[in-house]
């Protein structure tokens, strides 16, 4: 069943969270279902700017039960709503989001007792947490499953898959250019990080030795070289508005020998996607609407926005406090 945000009877006021743009995006809507509890394999219409040929941005969760799937109130829709605000309130998202669509799809988990009377929980995706604290899910059919009840077919490129574990926090885990993004219940910093591998094939901007480099060839943001005529960001060095995108060398698991583009960003351990990212996720969505990129355009479009590339004091003090975990494969699902 397929509901829409335009069948409003009341309204109630939901925290959006906002990260580096004016919120213009999802308003603080309510819905109110036939029944008491969304259902599992309900859809809910949040925005379709692009129906026919948009980007499709779902959110599903898992370890959320029958009593979170309220339909008026209930903790699933609030974690999708204020999820699926933070990243249109996050540049470039903001700025173009008149290339995407937002879904929410219901899943529900349940609690069952196993014939040797022990209390077991079986949820739709099978999701984990590694030793290290990072989430993962082994039902990956479960995934197409949800997806062909909005789309008639299994998830494709243009599908880009949020899901959110209420029982998780504090890491997450992406595939690049999977288009799937793992991590906790209103963990939208590192929902946002995850959205950066899984969407545009951004890599790690921070030291963890217990990690192995990844091969830099398709990645935009880091590079195994300072040289500023032979760096993948050369293109905005000596730009005006540009003056923090520099070489500063740590990255890609590494204090040395790989270089990021700015001093902090949300691939590491900042709040927003720096500028040579956010040209990234542009060109993924010039790619995927099969529309020309080009650079001036970009540059004009990005300006527009006060904050996307400006430091600010709440990220300098997250590079000494804010360790973000952070699962990457290489291989697709």
């Amino acid at each position: 069943m397929i509901k829409t945000l335009f069948h409003i009877a009341m309204t109630i006021s939901l925290t959006l969270f906002i990260s580096c743009a004016k919120d213009d995006t999802v308003a603080s809507p309510s819905y109110i279902s036939d029944n008491k509890y969304f259902s599992d394999g309900d859809i809910e219409v949040v925005f379709e700017n692009d129906k026919s040929n948009g980007i499709n941005v779902i959110f599903m969760g898992d370890v959320y039960f029958q009593n979170h799937l309220e339909a008026s109130d209930g903790i699933y829709r609030k974690h999708a709503l204020n999820t699926i605000s933070y990243l249109f309130n996050s540049t470039p998202f903001s700025q173009y989001k008149k290339h995407f669509n937002a879904y929410i799809i219901y899943a529900e988990s349940k609690l069952f007792v196993s014939e040797d009377k022990k209390n077991e929980v079986k949820t739709p995706f099978g999701s984990s947490v590694s030793p290290d604290g990072l989430p993962s899910i082994s039902n990956w059919r479960a995934i197409d499953g949800y997806v062909s009840k909005l789309t008639g077919k299994p998830r494709g490129e243009k599908d880009l898959i949020l899901i959110s574990i209420k029982s998780h926090s504090g890491g997450g885990t992406a595939w690049l250019n999977n288009n799937v993004a793992i991590f906790g219940a209103e963990d939208h910093r590192v929902m946002l990080h995850e959205v950066g591998h899984a969407f545009a094939n951004l890599g790690d901007e921070y030291a963890n030795e217990s990690y192995q480099p990844i091969i830099l060839q398709e990645v935009a943001n880091l590079d195994s070289t300072n040289n500023p005529d032979l760096i993948k960001w050369k293109h905005f060095l000596g730009l005006s508005d540009y003056i923090e995108v520099g070489a500063y060398e740590g990255g890609n698991y590494r204090e040395s020998g790989f270089w990021r583009p700015e001093e902090q960003s949300v691939m590491g351990w900042g709040s927003y996607f720096n500028a040579p990212s956010r040209e990234a996720i542009v060109k993924k969505i010039m790619e995927l609407k099969k529309l020309e990129y080009n650079f001036k355009e970009f540059l004009k479009i990005d300006k527009s926005n006060d904050n996307s590339s400006k430091k600010t004091d709440s990220d300098l003090e997250n590079k000494n406090s804010i360790e973000l975990k952070c699962g990457v494969n290489l291989q697709s699902q």
